[in-house]
């Protein structure tokens, strides 16, 4: 067996400890126990409770390298601190653990043990770690320190800019994928990524729900080493300013999502991405529910910045289908994202 996945209270304790000790269970790649109950918890009705999760340190579990999926299982600090004491975390190359309640303790024993030395992913999502968890998680020349990751899940764990200096003191070698999604900080931790090397293999990177502001976006706009191909800017406090900074700064060369606020982006700012040389790579663009006004969408549509542009989140009503057929009438050449349109009226055509 190669994946075993057991969601939702399919399994208790006792029956994973068991299960992983069976025979035909030492070459699993991935375990999937996703919303399962392994605390001890007050029985409702005549049910007993479930057992907890106890490990000792001779539990190996798998002999081949394998992904293991935690997440939201209930799992308090000293759950963990006994998980990074035993000899299946060795094998463990994939680590999820959002939504448990680690804390500062189970930071620390993650951070300060050689069993994760090989993790290349790691979720501590919603894991109440806060600044000093953080910097206990993340203990630089530790024998457990974490520099071969290359997916870190931080997102909603109260991070502010105290902590802002802490990843970049680590030495990530290949970190592809960064989300700090829903956290407390703001310009710090925007001038940390910015201006270490550290960062320069970052594919994606998640800030939104941060009050970046304007400030945090023109101190991303200019971060000369990030070749970035996936960015998230949703719900950061920038107005139009921020924005017109972004879409025209050296960050974009090279980008091909972008996720940004509705409530800031303007016509100018779709000026200004359209005319930005910056842009040529970006394939996708989420703007929410923005109202696109017609000047605005004739430059999405015909910019020769935006060839690669094959999708934008855009209401495909009547206006627009009878836009892009003028243009497309007058000989323009449109972008890939009007293709769908297009389609759709040539049917309606067809059609009669």
């Amino acid at each position: 067996m190669k994946e075993l996945v057991l969601h939702s209270n399919s399994v208790d304790g006792s029956g994973l400890i068991a299960l992983l000790r069976a025979e035909g269970f030492e070459a699993l790649h991935r375990l999937d126990l996703h919303e399962n109950a392994f605390v001890e918890v007050p029985s409702e009705g005549e049910g007993a409770a479930p057992a907890p999760l106890v490990f000792d340190e001779d539990f190996r579990g798998p002999r081949e390298p394998f992904a293991l999926d935690l997440v939201s299982c209930g799992l308090h600090r000293d759950t963990v601190i006994a998980l990074a004491q035993t000899y299946c975390l060795e094998e463990v190359t994939s680590l999820w653990l959002g939504g448990n309640a680690i804390c500062v303790e189970g930071a620390a024993a993650l951070g300060s043990t050689v069993r994760v030395a090989q993790l290349t992913a790691l979720d501590v999502e919603d894991c109440g770690l806060g600044d000093e968890g953080l910097a206990a998680l993340f203990v630089p020349g530790s024998p457990g320190v974490l520099s071969g990751l290359e997916s870190l899940f931080l997102q909603g764990n109260g991070l502010t800019d105290a902590s802002a200096r802490v990843l970049p003191g680590v030495g990530f070698m290949r970190l592809r994928e960064l989300s700090l999604l829903g956290n407390l900080f703001g310009v710090g931790w925007v001038e940390a990524i910015a201006s270490c090397a550290g960062f320069a293999s970052l594919d994606a990177l998640w800030l939104s729900g941060n009050p970046l502001g304007d400030a945090g976006l023109e101190l991303l706009a200019g971060a000369t080493h990030l070749r970035l191909k996936t960015l998230g800017l949703e719900e950061v406090g920038a107005s139009a300013r921020g924005l017109i900074a972004l879409v025209t700064g050296c960050v974009m060369e090279g980008l091909e999502t972008l996720h940004v606020d509705c409530e800031a982006w303007t016509d100018e700012v779709t000026h200004a991405l359209a005319s930005s040389r910056s842009s040529q790579h970006l394939e996708s663009l989420d703007v929410g529910e923005w109202s696109w006004g017609e000047e605005a969408l004739t430059a999405l549509a015909t910019s020769t910045n935006l060839r690669a542009l094959g999708w934008v989140d855009v209401d495909r009503d009547d206006e627009l289908t009878e836009l892009l057929g003028a243009l497309h009438e007058a000989g323009a050449t449109l972008n890939p994202w009007t293709d769908a349109a297009l389609s759709a009226r040539d049917l309606e055509l067809s059609n009669g």
